[in-house]
């Protein structure tokens, strides 16, 4: 939220990304429906989407970085593991991530038209299992597709994808962040 109350951030979003009318959704966690209403702020938000939700860790996310190692290590899972199917008890995977995904995009279409720009205020990590999804990359490539850097997902980060309105296969992505002063 803090990338948003930078003025050149918050102009590029509104002066470049508002070109079309269209559908703008959220998901349901405070900070990023207050984002969202910052940046677009007489946008009407169609949907504060559950289904659009930060990756849930099962209450791990929320204690120290000792305590989490601890957890972990009590309920003999890797601490360095990340792969699609990897996921702290009570948590869901990049996998079920993906199930929400699909859910999102179901009702997605049946509430926006073809030719309604869509602009979504999520968190990196589902972003990151939407590309995943986007580009059909098999799961057991995740790892290593997030691990190279120019794919890492940065809070503040905007991704433009563009789609075959009729396959909705992935036709190019777009990625900005603004940095020291510049894009």
């Amino acid at each position: 939220h803090k990338l948003l109350r930078n003025p050149a951030l918050l102009n590029f979003l509104q002066q470049v990304l508002l070109v079309n009318p269209g559908v703008y959704v959220t998901s349901s966690t405070y900070r990023t429906r207050q984002s969202a209403a910052y940046v677009f702020p007489g946008a009407i938000l169609n949907i504060n989407e559950p289904l659009l939700r930060e990756r849930n860790y099962g209450g791990y996310d929320k204690v120290t970085k000792e305590e989490w190692g601890k957890r972990l290590k009590e309920a003999n899972i890797s601490d360095v593991e990340d792969s699609y199917d990897w996921k702290v008890p009570g948590g869901e995977s990049a996998r079920d991530m993906e199930g929400r995904i699909n859910d999102f995009l179901l009702k997605l279409s049946e509430i926006k038209s073809d030719g309604d720009e869509t602009f979504i205020f999520t968190s990196g990590d589902l972003i990151q299992v939407l590309r995943v999804m986007l580009y059909k990359l098999d799961p057991a490539e995740y790892v290593k597709f997030k691990s190279i850097r120019k794919n890492y997902v940065r809070n503040g980060q905007i991704f433009i994808f563009n789609l075959d309105p009729q396959t909705r296969d992935l036709l190019s992505e777009e990625t900005y962040f603004y940095e020291d002063g510049k894009w």
